[in-house]
């Protein structure tokens, strides 16, 4: 028993010696990396660089069709977002030629024909939305001054049998049912 412990005793104290000290381990398990930022969009006069950021957007793209490949390399299958990076995935909507009139820099508005045969609306383009109300021929004193649709004198207007109800952060909100065709110099 007695030689048991002085061999415990012994073991532990060589084994102290060959520890690093504090200051010795500290040294050799801290590893600085520095970080930088690889490029900027952004000029000198805090400006955006328009070519810059085409050119982020595309290693962006570039990235995430690599981790798609990825993805169906390992897994067999395509990436259930792969098909929206693919060449004409996105192609530019038609445009139109409306012109719009900048009220106060606070919204666009602008007249469209809806319907048929086709009546004239001015309305506020909500670039937030992909939406459009008009009021209906139902709305009462609180749409007076404004043309109101009705829905039953156009021949391209369809009933959705679905009521719809939208809150907006104003406070405003609309509710409807019903849907129509907007003419070619609106789309």
């Amino acid at each position: 028993m007695h030689l048991a412990t002085s061999f415990v005793i012994t073991a532990l104290a060589l084994l102290s010696l060959a520890s690093p000290t504090p200051e010795e381990h500290a040294s050799r398990s801290t590893l600085s990396i520095p970080i930088s930022k690889r490029s900027s969009i952004r000029r000198a006069d805090g400006t955006v660089d328009p070519q810059a950021l085409v050119d982020n957007v595309g290693r962006t793209i570039d990235k995430m069709r690599h981790g798609f490949a990825a993805y169906l390399k390992n897994t067999g299958k395509e990436h259930p977002f792969a098909a929206d990076l693919k060449p004409g995935a996105h192609r530019k909507r038609a445009t139109g030629d409306v012109p719009l009139t900048d009220y106060q820099e606070e919204l666009w508005y602008g007249s469209i024909q809806v319907g048929t045969p086709a009546e004239t609306f001015t309305v506020d383009f909500d670039t937030w939305s992909s939406d459009l109300f008009l009021p209906a021929s139902t709305c009462g004193t609180t749409c007076s001054g404004h043309t109101l649709y009705n829905p039953g004198s156009s021949t391209t207007s369809a009933d959705l049998h679905k009521t719809f109800s939208l809150l907006y952060g104003d406070g405003s909100t609309v509710s409807g049912e019903y849907t129509s065709t907007l003419s070619q110099s609106a789309a």
